[in-house]
């Protein structure tokens, strides 16, 4: 089972591989000029607008979800290397 904090980052990438690829195709279908679009391009620039957003939100809490991981691992990480160190023994001896 992966880690907590890799499974948020991959989820981070492959949000931002969706959002680059909604983003390459909406610039694709601004190339026609707005009076030559089709109603379908129109409608689906429409929906890529939607998707950005959607895409967008579920990358600002992953991005949350990431920075509370990150900071709860470091706190484990301090928290371990705490050493508790006993007695010097060598100086016991006469």
């Amino acid at each position: 089972m992966a880690a907590p904090i890799n499974v948020a980052r991959q989820a981070k990438a492959d949000l931002e591989r969706d959002i680059h690829a909604l983003k390459a195709e909406a610039r694709k279908l601004m190339e026609a000029p707005s009076k030559d679009r089709t109603s379908e391009q129109t409608a689906r620039l429409d929906a890529i607008d939607v998707a950005l957003n959607a895409k967008n939100d579920e990358l600002g809490t992953v991005l949350a979800d990431i920075t509370r991981l990150e900071r709860y691992q470091q706190e484990e990480r301090a928290a371990a290397t705490t050493i508790t160190l006993g007695a010097d023994h060598g100086t016991e001896r006469p």
